[in-house]
């Protein structure tokens, strides 16, 4: 890069979006600017990847993109989202060099599921749920099933179905969510293989 394309650069900031929720804050960078500045390589899976943007978490990973900004001379400025909810990034995929090579072969899938549990009462219920996951497209209903029995292994151990027990999860719709550049998000029915799971 000669002086002039330098100056270039750095003449006006590079504007960026700062996620934040009550937990954590993330700032979202394009992945050519991760690969630009070579940083890939130092990024933790406490990040995060979709098919357009590595979302750095705020306590390291920002950090050394922050360094690594600075030395090639190059201006941000930072626009801030917060919510008072958990981030929807919370749900995308870690981060590892892998998902950042696989670019636009990660999609973003929305997902309406059934989850049949027994409550302390030996009564059987049907409870309604959706997830948002980053999934690799050739992989896609793999990765939704094994996320959906994640989730439910969770939310009956840990979560709001704790001291339930889970006798099945069926995916019952799924759509696939895409943001092209400059315009909102639109959302696609993305039909996937019947998704039954017995627990």
């Amino acid at each position: 890069m000669n002086a002039a394309e330098k100056q270039e650069v750095t003449s006006s900031p590079l504007v960026l979006t700062f996620y934040q929720d009550p937990g954590h804050g993330w700032v979202a960078a394009p992945h050519y600017l991760v690969k630009m500045l070579g940083i890939e390589g130092d990024i933790s899976p406490f990040s995060y990847v979709d098919g357009n943007f590595v979302y750095l978490e705020e306590d390291c990973d920002l950090s050394i993109f922050l360094r690594a900004i600075e030395d090639k001379g190059i201006t941000i400025q930072f626009d801030e989202e917060h919510s008072d909810e958990d981030s929807p990034i919370r749900n995308k995929r870690s981060f590892s060099v892998e998902s950042l090579n696989a670019g636009n072969k990660l999609i973003d899938v929305k997902v309406f599921a059934e989850l049949t549990v027994i409550d302390t009462d030996n009564q059987e219920k049907v409870i309604g749920g959706d997830f948002n996951w980053t999934v690799l497209s050739e992989k896609c209903a793999e990765e939704v099933e094994s996320n959906l029995r994640d989730e439910v292994e969770r939310v009956t151990k840990y979560g709001s179905l704790h001291n339930k027990k889970a006798v099945k999860a069926e995916v019952k719709q799924s759509f696939i969510l895409v943001e092209p550049p400059g315009q909102g998000l639109s959302v696609h029915r993305y039909p996937l293989p019947e998704i039954s799971i017995n627990f």
